[in-house]
Parts: C-alpha cells; structure tokens; sequence
C-alpha cells in the first residue's frame, strides 16, 4: 500500500471533479494507485520532458490525475503500522494544472 499526499492544488481539483460528476472516476483512480500506482489495469502513461519521472491517468477525454511515485520511504507506516511501500504524490486531478 502506498501513502497518499496532495498538494494544494490537486485537494482543489478532486473538489472541483467531484462537483463535475466524475467523483467516482477520480476515486477509483485513487485506490488504484493507492494501492499500485504502475497497476495497468487502468491505462497511465509516464511523462516525459519537464514532467519526466510523473504519471498521468485519464480521468475523461481533457482532464488528467497526475502524480509522481517515492518509493524509498524509509520505513514509513500507516496508523495500525503497517508498512508503506512508497507515497505517491497527487500533483493535480483535474485539468491541466500541473
């Protein structure tokens, strides 16, 4: 399982998504990734140039979830001390504000 973090702007976005009623779009991309964000069985695509090292899902045809991966957290844990595998970093979830 991974640890998720937001930034201030993509807290923003997942509002925003919901309110356009692609709440549950953006919640199933959510727990895919919270518990494997490479997981191809929702399409993602890893970013390349300036963004190169983040991922991006299709949340519909002109908004995108994008997040980046940490994977050595150096033995983070949940709340029961379960053990992270890594945190993934939601950079936006709407738009194109990334």
């Amino acid at each position: 399982m991974y640890k998720l973090e937001f930034t201030k702007q993509a807290q923003k976005d997942v509002k925003i998504a919901a309110r356009a009623g692609y709440e549950n779009q953006v919640k199933e991309i959510l727990e895919t990734v919270q518990k494997d964000p490479f997981n191809s069985t929702q399409q993602f695509e890893r970013l390349l140039g300036n963004l190169k090292g983040m991922c991006s899902r299709r949340i519909d045809y002109h908004n995108r979830f994008v997040y980046s991966v940490l994977t050595n957290t150096d033995g983070l844990r949940n709340e029961k001390g379960v053990l992270y595998e890594g945190i993934v970093h939601v950079v936006s979830a709407w738009g194109h504000n990334y």
